[in-house]
């Protein structure tokens, strides 16, 4: 599962200044606790950059508006489906 959760700046540099030291920059123990685990996926997390957009599905946004009709070679050479398919990718899709 992905969660997006807001962690203080100064909370987060902690976390990764002291991640050697509290073993965090290790894989993941079968007898972590939730503290741990917690603490392991900030740091293995992405940071969102800072003034991002909205977060939207961009491939579904593109399958949606595709007009019904148009064959995929002359869709993909549309603008809209350019801008769209160029758009920066700041967390990966789960598929």
């Amino acid at each position: 599962m992905k969660v997006v959760i807001d962690i203080d700046d100064r909370v987060y540099g902690l976390l990764k200044y002291f991640e050697r030291a509290l073993g965090l920059n290790d894989k993941k123990g079968d007898n972590d606790d939730v503290k741990t685990a917690l603490m392991r996926a900030a740091i293995i997390g992405v940071p969102l950059p800072k003034g991002h957009g909205r977060l939207v599905d961009v491939d579904e946004l593109i399958a949606s508006e595709k007009p019904k009709g148009i064959s995929d070679d002359l869709w993909e050479e549309s603008h809209i489906y350019k801008v769209l398919s160029n758009a920066p990718t700041i967390i990966e899709p789960d598929k």
